[in-house]
This record gives structure tokens, C-alpha cells and sequence, in this order.
């Protein structure tokens, strides 16, 4: 059986030490599992090219303030209620 390592960065088309590399920065990890969790969201999993400009217009017309981004902890712990999602209406 190949080692996750290995089959990401085929999946990628990466260098399997880059993809390691990349693995062990928490910065990088975080980012990975959060544009999955968007994309997920926002574009039915995955996001092809020719959606972006049309939900970044979506957004614009909205007047997105990006400032009203929240910790998702304080949602989890029910300090804030269920806010309606700009990936809702997608």
C-alpha cells in the first residue's frame, strides 16, 4: 500500500519530500483542510475556474465585508447564533 505521502503528491503531481514538507507546516495543513471545507461548501467540492468570477461578483453585489468572518469555535459553543453563509445561496 503506498504511503499517504506518496499518494498525494501523485494526486498532486508533486515531490513527494515537498508534499512532507508541506504536511508538517501547520500554516500549510490548516489551509489545506479549510479551502477543502470552501470548495466543499461554495462550489458542491470542487471549484472550477469558470465558477469564481461569478460567485466573487455574487459576493461583491452582496457588499461581502470580510471583516464579519467569526471563529468557528465560537460558533461551535453556541456563542453566536447561525449566521447565513455567503456559500448559501450558491
Amino acid at each position: 500500500m503506498k504511503a499517504f505521502e506518496a499518494w498525494l503528491a501523485d494526486l498532486l503531481s508533486q515531490d513527494e519530500l515537498e508534499v512532507r514538507a508541506l504536511l508538517r507546516d501547520p500554516k500549510a495543513l490548516h489551509f489545506l483542510i479549510t479551502w477543502s471545507l470552501f470548495e466543499s461548501k461554495c462550489f458542491g467540492g470542487f471549484l472550477k475556474l469558470e465558477a469564481l468570477d461569478s460567485f466573487a461578483s455574487r459576493l461583491v453585489a452582496e457588499h461581502y465585508d470580510s471583516r464579519s468572518f467569526v471563529s468557528a469555535s465560537q460558533v461551535r459553543r453556541g456563542l453566536l447564533g447561525r449566521e447565513r453563509s455567503n456559500c448559501d445561496a450558491h
